[in-house]
């Protein structure tokens, strides 16, 4: 097959399912062990708890130190003061500070057998089916499957990827996004009994929706076609029960259960104590709150590796232990950017407060949220049939350097897309699709595509990896029909050349002001992100001869229909709105662009292939930059889309609810990636169709 004319060939075929993008863990280890001498413990016997514990003259850190005790050492209590014992150690009398003993061993009046305790990281599968590979990455084969809830011990770590024993002594190695670490205790008993998991009595953890829109509706179904049988208000609470796309099913006061949209809520997880049945519980009221700790603090989670826990607010002050990512606080007072802690076992001290994150933290979505159909949602999960689809057809031409490939199933299509760099690669994802007899490789040769691969991703779930070998930096178009059984690509190299110069161009940078947009895990707000990816657009095109409009250059308010009536009074040729996106589940991730529904009301000269083209393109450019999970070109009821005089795109660069996504925006070298992928998308868009 040459490089002239047109090229096609039909293939019959078979696949299926879904490529997990999951939150980056980073993982330090740590061990440590306790040795509880035999003697038996008095009612007012304490043990040193920190490594080395200062012995002071009288109670407080603010006087001088005696001498010095360590940990596992037992001592008499003489006296007490607040959080401060008084013991004798050796020759020399002191004040010890409370938070740094262990009091729980007074209650043990019996002689004890000397146990030995270790602690070690164990992983709860987070994921439905994760695979346990032989190796550390999705290069190695699966060995086996672990489901969700089951729990093994991290025997090592690998980057990203833990190894587990499992039950039957085996190992393996897991993903470490699809797991939840946690340490805990295990007892060695001297007599060569079986080793036993100390485990920490756990709450259960539920998923707490905050609501912050000032009335909000609750109704009967996952959708606004669905009537309102109650409202909400702003910042009440309540449990949820179920999620259907970005619609969360909460649990009313009076009992009653209802749906509300998403992104008019922060969904927080939290932990909710099971004591026993009260006979005579108190009634309901209309505003739950977050539960506290038991002793009446809010609860936070640690957001770092191995965070310090200081004696005061301040790195001045020694450190009495460490917590790891994910650890729950209870959250005593703040002084300043510090935040006074109780740990689990009742220690009590001062961490940094940029290493917690409020669990009662908003994360919403933008307030104008995307309406999406069956036949513009391509990354929506169809019921998926018992069976995998059957892939009728393959056809690949090319016309004018344009490859047009066209798959056909005989049911609903679904899949991911991204793009890899170095070599250049395009590639699609197919799931539960039978690829009965696709051949390994197809010969292409057309001006973009050199050949197309194909193999087995994981055949269990069965995913399909088709890549396409490209001969450059290519845009790709990619259209979903109607009924999901034909997926089209246009993958071409656009023109080279600059095709800026003289091009009016509007830059909308949004949320802004009073409306912050979405904030992640972290603290980092969407408007701040957006604003400064607009600038550094701004100067990109400025620089290749456009006239930029921006409908803000600073932390400013803007009504939504102000920004695009900016645009019209410039007489500006596009219009470019960029977001950051966010979701209720942290999971979330990956890079999506918008253009407006086809209601049948487009603006004088605006045309839906424009609309598409410039979305696609814009699309085509942040997947090559980011090389995140593509989430498609989408069709959407914005404002800024729908009002827009010309043609208008809106990108959804990343999800700041996904930490991994929120920890790489704020690296500027993204950034200034993003600014100029976005221009060349622009540049694209205006060059010449050849």
């Amino acid at each position: 097959m040459g490089n002239e004319g047109n090229m096609a060939m039909s293939l019959k075929q078979n696949i299926g399912q879904k490529l997990k993008v999951g939150l980056v863990v980073s993982l330090i280890y740590t061990a440590g062990c306790l040795v509880f001498p035999a003697a038996a413990f008095s009612a007012t016997d304490i043990i040193v708890k920190g490594s080395t514990v200062n012995l002071r003259s009288a109670p407080g850190t603010a006087n001088s130190i005696v001498t010095t005790v360590q940990s596992g050492q037992r001592f008499q209590v003489l006296d007490t003061q607040g959080d401060w014992y008084k013991i004798n150690a050796g020759n020399k009398t002191g004040w010890i500070a409370g938070w740094l003993v262990d009091t729980s061993a007074s209650a043990n009046t019996q002689p004890q057998q000397q146990i030995s305790t270790q602690k070690i990281k164990q992983a709860t599968i987070t994921g439905s089916a994760v695979n346990v590979r032989s190796g550390p990455g999705t290069s190695y084969g699966s060995v086996t499957s672990v489901s969700k809830g089951s729990k093994y011990t991290v025997t090592e770590a690998s980057g990203q990827w833990l190894k587990i024993k499992l039950s039957d002594g085996k190992q393996g190695w897991i993903a470490g996004w699809l797991a939840a670490v946690n340490e805990v205790n295990v007892a060695n008993p001297p007599s060569g009994g079986t080793t036993v998991v100390q485990q920490p009595q756990v709450d259960t953890k539920v998923k707490q929706a905050t609501i912050t829109a000032s009335a909000v509706n609750v109704r009967s179904g996952p959708g606004t076609s669905y009537g309102s049988v109650t409202s909400v208000s702003k910042g009440a609470k309540y449990t949820v029960t179920e999620v259907s796309g970005q619609w969360l099913k909460i649990k009313l006061s009076d009992g009653k259960q209802g749906w509300i949209a998403g992104w008019l809520a922060a969904v927080t997880e939290i932990a909710v104590a099971n004591p026993a049945p009260d006979t005579n519980p108190p009634p309901a009221t209309n505003n739950p709150t977050t539960p506290p700790n038991s002793n009446g603090s809010t609860v936070a989670l640690v957001n770092g590796n191995e965070v310090n826990i200081r004696l005061g607010p301040g790195t001045g002050h020694n450190v009495i232990t460490r917590v790891s990512r994910g650890q729950r606080v209870g959250v005593l007072e703040r002084n300043g950017d510090w935040a006074k802690v109780q740990l689990d076992g009742g220690i009590v001290g001062w961490v940094a407060g940029w290493m917690l994150i409020d669990t009662a933290e908003a994360s919403p979505s933008p307030g104008d949220p995307p309406v999406e159909t069956p036949d513009t949602d391509q990354t929506g999960e169809p019921d998926q049939p018992a069976e995998p689809v059957r892939l009728e057809q393959i056809e690949i031409n090319e016309q004018d350097g344009h490859t047009y490939v066209q798959l056909k199933a005989q049911g609903p299509l679904s899949y991911d897309m991204f793009m890899l760099t170095g070599p250049e690669r395009l590639v699609l994802d197919l799931k539960n699709v039978d690829p009965t007899d696709l051949p390994e490789k197809i010969e292409v040769g057309s001006e973009a595509v050199s050949q197309l691969r194909t193999g087995w991703l994981t055949q269990e779930p069965p995913v399909m990896r088709l890549v396409f070998d490209l001969k450059g930096t290519v845009a790709n178009l990619d259209k979903l029909s109607d009924d999901r059984t034909q997926l089209n690509l246009d993958i071409f190299i656009p023109k080279p050349g600059s095709f800026l110069n003289g091009r009016v161009i509007a830059i909308d940078a949004g949320h802004g002001g009073s409306d912050p947009g979405a904030t992640g895990p972290t603290g980092l707000r969407e408007k701040d992100v957006t604003l400064d990816l607009a600038l550094r657009l701004q100067k990109i095109l400025t620089e290749h001869g456009a006239k930029v409009v921006m409908t803000r250059s600073n932390d400013s308010f803007v009504d939504l229909y102000e920004r695009t009536a900016i645009a019209e009074r410039n007489g500006v040729e596009v219009f470019l709105s960029i977001h950051i996106n966010a979701n209720p589940s942290r999971d979330k991730n990956g890079t999506s662009t918008y253009y407006r529904r086809d209601t049948g009301d487009l603006a004088p000269g605006v045309n839906q292939a424009d609309n598409r083209k410039l979305a696609s393109l814009v699309q085509s450019e942040l997947l090559r930059t980011l090389g995140r999970r593509s989430l498609g070109v989408l069709q959407s009821n914005f404002v800024v889309l729908r009002t827009s005089p010309v043609p208008a795109a809106l990108a959804e660069v990343a999800f700041v609810s996904n930490y991994e996504e929120e920890q790489m925006l704020r690296q500027d070298t993204v950034r200034q990636k993003v600014a100029e992928s976005l221009a060349q998308s622009l540049n694209n868009y205006f060059a010449p169709t050849k």
